[in-house]
């Protein structure tokens, strides 16, 4: 059960109703790790270069664009 931030009541003539203010978000971070779906055990995620199939760093990728086909621009 959320805690109330602020609570008391609001009157209407004769009638007195009873109010508790609670937040209405919470933060949570959901971090997702991949799996393979047959095992289901975590499967690690690598990065591979086509040309030569050795691990690429993270700190090597950039994003690009292609200009025209088989050229990339762009960071």
């Amino acid at each position: 059960m959320p805690s109330a931030i602020w609570s008391g009541s609001i009157g209407f003539g004769l009638v007195n109703v009873g109010v508790k203010v609670v937040s209405a978000t919470k933060n949570r971070d959901v971090r997702f790790k991949p799996a393979r779906a047959v095992v289901g055990r975590p499967h690690p995620f690598r990065k591979v270069s086509d040309a030569s199939g050795d691990e690429v760093p993270s700190e090597q990728i950039v994003k690009g664009y292609e200009i025209q086909p088989g050229s990339s621009g762009g960071r």
